[in-house]
């Protein structure tokens, strides 16, 4: 029991403040007895707690001064592809707008992605947050991709057209590549490197301090089921934490060979 007692202190803060802490409690149950609203089971349950050892006391109340843990937060802010691109059944070819209503035609695309009629295709962007719940830094230390591809989806291709910038953390990753994925700094192409930092593990977050990361992922020949995930530590302890797609795989095919919706 006096071990007990000294750990508690300890972690509150000394014998005074655990003091303090003990009669603040006292206090508000004798405030309570005082009122002519209190009911006799209630004293009882009162009288007994408050003749209980301190020991036993904090040994069940949650104690002021316990600090919260730190975890990281993940929020996927942008998933599309560069274009944007979609596979479709060549069936639904006339289901779409006339080729220069992109807003309307991405729409009904996007509720076809949904519902899985239309597949993301070619190269998929995907726009990440990391935060720390706390004010206590978190240490991201590297990211990897999980894929699960096979024969790609066949169809009509949907391109809106090409465009795309680069972020300060940029990424990039083949999903079939030889050898499996891997995630590498995003690779400049010469004169057009649109200001962008050289990206490189570890980063440091918290609950003040956020990083962006963009992530180019694409399929060359397959059709690829995939996720990500991040290590990350905070006070000595090494986590692991998905990026998905609400808690799913994210869905990409290949758009080689494959004939543009439109064509005649």
């Amino acid at each position: 029991m006096t071990e007990r007692m000294n750990l508690i202190m300890e972690l509150n803060g000394g014998p005074d403040r655990t003091l303090s802490w003990v009669q603040a409690f006292r206090g508000r149950f004798l405030n309570q007895l005082r009122r002519p609203s209190s009911k006799a089971v209630i004293i009882g349950v009162s009288i007994s707690i408050l003749s209980a050892p301190a020991s036993i006391l904090m040994g069940w109340i949650p104690s002021p001064f316990e600090e919260k843990e730190a975890s990281l937060q993940i929020a996927v802010l942008k998933n599309g592809t560069l274009g944007p691109a979609w596979v479709i059944p060549a069936e639904y070819a006339s289901r779409l707008g006339r080729p220069d209503e992109l807003e309307r035609n991405e729409q009904v695309l996007s509720g076809w992605e949904e519902e899985g009629k239309a597949t993301p295709a070619g190269t998929q962007i995907l726009r990440v947050a990391f935060q720390g719940s706390t004010g206590k830094s978190i240490l991201i230390y590297s990211m990897e991709v999980d894929a699960d591809c096979g024969p790609p989806e066949r169809g009509l291709l949907y391109n809106g057209g090409r465009g795309g910038t680069a972020s300060p953390r940029h990424f990039e990753v083949t999903l079939d590549a030889p050898g499996g994925p891997k995630v590498e700094p995003y690779k400049e192409i010469k004169g057009d490197d649109h200001g962008s930092e050289k990206a490189s593990f570890p980063y440091v977050v918290s609950e003040s301090e956020v990083e962006f990361f963009e992530i180019d992922v694409t399929a060359q020949r397959s059709s690829c089921r995939w996720q990500g995930k991040v290590r990350w530590a905070v006070g000595g302890k090494v986590h692991e934490s998905a990026i998905s797609n609400k808690g799913k795989p994210f869905l990409l095919t290949s758009e080689s060979g494959l004939k543009f919706w439109g064509e005649p």
